[in-house]
């Protein structure tokens, strides 16, 4: 099933967050880290910018697919104990760590509580579609957003079936064209995988730096 075109026309846009436990996360935020980005985050710096740093093709590919269909009005990026946020929301060294701290997974209140609460209050009833720009092949996402946003909850039908550097190329390719991407509804959680409707472990094996 699609979306229907009239319900295009002001979706908002959801970003998965980048692992800032992963590899370059780790580094980034080691104890006398140094460099650019060990400076700015002792500053302060976007957490988009932080989270195309750490995640490299897959989420610039998010980020910059949201902010050109949606612009920065219309996007929120996931953030681990915080909720949702805006691309330009700030984050130093020890928001960072905090973050990293936190297991993305539907059974962790501290993910799962902040999140919930951000979806009520900033993703209002009647505000047309949202587009779920991140991993299906979990619980992670779908297990909060699913329940609360229901059929409005969609995703890129291209997107399906593809690991996370085509998914990078697919919508960096659909931010430069201008062409805006079809969008099919998110499969409800118990439905998403044989594994999953087998009862099988939910946890996705982490990739570095994309979730």
């Amino acid at each position: 099933m699609t979306v229907p075109p009239d319900a295009r026309s002001s979706p908002r846009f959801l970003i998965s967050p980048a692992s800032l436990d992963g590899r370059r996360g780790r580094q980034l935020l080691a104890v006398g880290a140094r460099g650019v980005w060990a400076q700015r985050l002792g500053e302060g710096a976007p957490i988009g910018e932080l989270f195309s740093v750490v995640s490299s093709l897959y989420f610039r590919g998010k980020l910059a697919y949201a902010l050109r269909f949606g612009g920065p009005e219309r996007t929120l990026i996931i953030a681990p104990g915080v909720g949702l946020v805006p691309p330009g929301w700030r984050v130093d060294r020890r928001a960072a760590l905090r973050m990293a701290r936190i297991r993305v997974r539907p059974d962790e209140e501290a993910y799962r509580r902040p999140l919930e609460r951000a979806c009520r209050r900033e993703l209002s009833a009647g505000d047309g579609p949202v587009v779920l720009l991140g991993s299906l092949a979990t619980d992670r996402y779908l297990a909060v957003l699913g329940p609360l946003l229901g059929e409005r909850l969609v995703t890129p039908a291209i997107l399906f079936g593809t690991g996370n550097m085509r998914r990078g190329s697919l919508l960096l390719a659909a931010a430069t064209s201008g062409e805006e991407l079809e969008y099919v509804p998110c499969p409800a959680p118990a439905t998403r995988t044989r594994r999953a409707s087998r009862g099988g472990d939910l946890r996705e094996r982490p990739r570095p730096g994309g979730r």
